[in-house]
């Protein structure tokens, strides 16, 4: 039963990946009459497109390259896998998903309470992998562990946000009101129920051999 809710989760990340990537591509020749571009033609030229492209065709490679960084088989057997994949994923979201994240949040559909959101939501996703990058150099392998499920939590935002999106508009709910609240549920309560995992349970620490710096 536990095998087969994983497939089911992983299968359900990888369509989403799948959806949003697809979606990502329709940027490229944008539309300012409907969709998520509707009213951003004014802005949308220059640090905000640049913004936007760094952040959609980053993010969802942290998902799929995360998702093979928590499979042990890979953290045990195949570390220089690991460890290289780490650096394009802490890369990524230092250089392009976050400082992206963090352009297009002051932009965000439902004024103050959603941009402040998305800019917190870019700044913590930001300092933890940066810190989960930081711990793993210095060796503190229990702490990396802990930093990179901060992190991961917070790139999985862009499933959550899509999912709750889906949810509201499948039961008519719609506006200014129910943006913001996504945008909160988006990221906030699963990283305080990671983090409430975390200082409840007891993470056996990781050793050299295990995982790679």
């Amino acid at each position: 039963m536990r095998s087969l809710l994983l497939l089911i989760g992983i299968a359900f990340l990888l369509f989403n990946v799948w959806m949003i990537g697809r979606a990502s591509l329709t940027f490229l020749q944008p539309e300012f009459d409907r969709g998520f571009l509707r009213g951003r033609e004014s802005y949308f030229y220059g640090v905000y497109q640049w913004g936007l492209y760094a952040h959609i065709f980053s993010a969802p490679w942290t998902i799929l390259i995360g998702l093979l960084q928590f499979w042990p088989k890979v953290r045990r057997e195949w570390a220089g896998v690991h460890k290289w994949l780490g650096r394009i994923y802490v890369g990524l979201i230092l250089l392009f998903a976050a400082p992206g994240g963090l352009i297009m949040g002051w932009k965000a559909i439902g004024g103050m309470g959603a941009s402040l959101s998305f800019v917190l939501l870019a700044i913590v996703w930001w300092g933890s992998s940066f810190m989960a990058w930081r711990e793993a150099r210095r060796g503190r392998w229990a702490a990396h562990r802990r930093w990179m499920i901060r992190s991961y939590l917070l790139s999985l935002s862009a499933i959550s946000l899509r999912f709750l999106s889906f949810l509201f508009a499948l039961g008519d709910v719609s506006g200014t009101t129910s943006y913001i609240l996504i945008a909160w549920l988006s990221w906030l309560p699963q990283l305080l129920i990671g983090e409430i995992c975390l200082l409840t349970s007891r993470q056996r620490p990781f050793y050299m051999g295990e995982h790679p710096s």
